[in-house]
């Protein structure tokens, strides 16, 4: 039993090994992506929600990336409240363990936009995603705003890179 727990190990590491080498994430991409938004967090008066992005990604390793991105994300008004717009400006990191599997983290400013105003907040978020092919991609992650108090969402990312 002992033997057969080694070979799988062993067996386990030397893929993870071989897909870290493979991650190949050097270089700059650019692409855009459609979310699908669940407010979880200090948003009763809201529902489902959509959003766009742009995000671009520098690779300073085969399993390291600095990213930078900016987006809007609309949560809809129940009855009886209003939408609420997010606008997040921020720059990250991602983590590539194999090469589909990335995990990521990034923060900077967000902009809320409600009721003919406007907020300027600290937004964050972290999550992980997985590449479908070289150019599509697709991730499950928090997002954050905090100011005097915070709210969030869970997001489901469709992306694209074009380059």
């Amino acid at each position: 039993m002992k033997k057969l727990f080694f070979i799988t190990a062993l067996t386990a590491v030397m893929f993870t090994a071989k897909a870290q080498e493979s991650a190949g994430v050097e270089g700059f991409k650019i692409g855009g992506g459609v979310t699908l938004a669940i407010p979880v967090s200090n948003l009763e008066g809201v529902s489902i929600g959509s959003g766009i992005d742009l995000l671009a990604q520098y690779g300073v390793s085969s399993n390291f990336a600095i990213t930078a991105d900016a987006g809007y994300t609309a949560l809809f008004a129940k009855s009886g409240g209003s939408t609420v717009g997010m606008i997040p400006i921020r720059a990250g990191l991602r983590f590539f363990p194999t090469a589909n599997l990335y995990l990521g983290a990034k923060g900077g400013v967000g902009i809320l936009v409600g009721d003919g105003e406007s907020v300027t907040t600290t937004a964050y978020a972290f999550g992980a995603g997985y590449k479908l092919d070289p150019k599509l991609d697709v991730s499950v992650f928090y997002e954050g705003f905090s100011k005097n108090g915070s709210l969030g969402w869970i997001g489901i990312r469709m992306g694209y890179s074009f380059n």
